[in-house]
């Protein structure tokens, strides 16, 4: 009798624990652009990591609301760096694992118009799809031996102009040469359009 109430005592504790989520348990777990590929490892290499703390105060209000948003959505991200794009646009890698053990890396980017501050989530399907857009246009660049173009300019938003999620996910964004480019990802398959 001891027993069998031991192992269905421990069984309810194991299942009870299994529940808590689990930035809970360990927010300890950082994620870098490094994670998501080639493309985005690239963008890293030549991007600059900075700080919260020594950046505007319309920055830093905008970051902490967007912090306990993402806390609340139970994503594991490193809350005390940025990743700087440009002077208008900030990138930070999030992980998110579910209850059931299912994990995906995503991407917030954080971007200035007029003086203000918005945050796009970009699931990571687009995520990915964002990478292989990079690491195949610097690909090209290189096959080709074009000396002009540099990637990292070319292919980080300056402005982000709309992103959709759905059956059907579009992230539009404007180049600092001035282009629009939209990454399209489905589970039939992505393309990028450059215009």
């Amino acid at each position: 009798m001891n027993r069998r109430y031991f192992i269905n005592s421990g069984f309810l504790a194991f299942s009870g624990a299994s529940l808590i989520p689990t930035s809970i348990i360990a927010n300890d777990q950082k994620i870098t652009l490094n994670h998501f590929g080639n493309g985005l490892n690239l963008i890293n290499s030549q991007a600059k990591q900075v700080s919260i703390t020594g950046q505007v105060q319309a920055l830093k209000e905008h970051h902490e609301y967007l912090l306990q948003k993402l806390e609340r959505n139970n994503y594991l991200f490193d809350s005390h760096q940025l990743t700087q794009l440009n002077a208008h646009c900030f990138v930070i890698p999030l992980y998110k694992k579910s209850i059931l053990g299912f994990s995906s890396k995503e991407l917030v980017f954080i971007s200035k118009k007029k003086s203000k501050y918005n945050h796009f989530i970009i699931d990571e399907q687009s995520s990915l799809q964002l990478d292989t857009f990079i690491n195949n246009f610097n690909h090209e660049i290189e096959q080709q031996q074009v000396d002009f173009i540099n990637t990292f300019h070319y292919s980080i938003p300056e402005e982000i102009i709309s992103y959709k999620r759905g059956r059907v996910s579009e992230f539009t964004f404007k180049n600092t040469h001035g282009n629009t480019i939209s990454i399209i990802s489905s589970k039939k398959g992505a393309k990028t359009i450059i215009k």
